[in-house]
């Protein structure tokens, strides 16, 4: 049952990370004045900061083969 609840919360901080989608559907509705220049902004930063911390989570917190410790790397 542990193993199986462990891979179930890997697998939901892997999925959780925001798509870049957020990135275009931003761009697609400040060209379409559905939101403002501001708001635009906000959601790109937003994005783009949680590429950078969620990337970095992922990799010093879960096996990858880009770990930053010798004890996640898999190869």
């Amino acid at each position: 049952m542990f193993d199986a609840l462990a891979l179930s919360a890997r697998q939901a901080v892997r999925l959780g990370q925001v798509s870049e989608f957020a990135l275009l559907i931003a761009v697609l509705a400040q060209h379409n004045q559905l939101i403002g220049l501001e708001a635009s902004y906000l959601v790109q930063a937003t994005t783009l900061l949680t590429f950078i911390a969620s990337t970095y989570y992922l990799a010093r917190n879960y096996p990858t083969p880009v770990a930053l410790s010798d004890s996640l790397r898999r190869h």
